[in-house]
């Protein structure tokens, strides 16, 4: 079974991740002030990823994830990661996680094959 998920892209990180993790936060969440943890999808390594630029509908990412692991130490323009695809300019990549804007910018669709 596939199991899609949409929502807002970004870094997401607190005490004790040890650098960011790279998650979607379901649609649901979007306009609300506050984010909850049940609606908050981590973005895995072999996750098909779509995100759409908001403003033009130009469809930006649209892949399934390989990526290059870390242990933590990676850097992307000051933020520590775990993991950067492959593939994807690191440059844009970040404008989708990590700009503030991003949010505002992008919108993710995420498929996952589950058990379930």
């Amino acid at each position: 079974m596939i199991k899609i998920m949409k929502g807002v892209p970004f870094g997401w990180f607190e005490t004790g991740t040890e650098g960011t993790i790279w998650a979607i936060q379901d649609e649901k969440d979007a306009s609300n002030k506050y984010w909850s943890y049940e609606n908050l999808h981590i973005i895995k390594p072999g996750d098909r990823l779509k995100i759409i630029d908001k403003k033009t509908n130009e469809i930006v990412v649209d892949q399934d994830l390989q990526v290059v692991h870390s242990d933590g130490k990676m850097n992307l323009y000051g933020f520590w990661c775990h993991w950067l695809p492959i593939g994807i300019d690191h440059k844009l990549w970040a404008q989708i996680f990590l700009d503030e804007n991003g949010k505002d910018n992008f919108l993710a669709e995420l498929s996952r094959v589950t058990d379930e």
